[in-house]
């Protein structure tokens, strides 16, 4: 499982789209123990481009302090 967090200054962004990294961690649901974790870049802030990149990471979870109402239903199309 890879889960995706928004990151701003070494904290979680309060604002998913105002990220300036997003921390991807690969995580074994079994054992519940970090395989390998990254800090990624995003592409440039468009509408709608996040969470299509996010998926391309293969990313299935998100944690977020908040995200507007277009990227939850690009998540849900993904």
């Amino acid at each position: 499982m890879k889960i995706a967090i928004p990151v701003e200054g070494e904290r979680l962004s309060p604002h998913f789209g105002g990220a300036s990294l997003f921390s991807i961690v690969e995580v074994d649901p079994v054992t519940k123990t970090i395989l390998r974790s990254e800090a990624l870049p995003p592409p440039e802030h468009q509408p709608g481009a996040f969470p299509v990149w996010l998926r391309q990471q293969g990313v299935t979870v998100v944690i977020a302090g908040g995200i507007g109402q277009r990227a939850m239903a690009l998540f849900a199309q993904q």
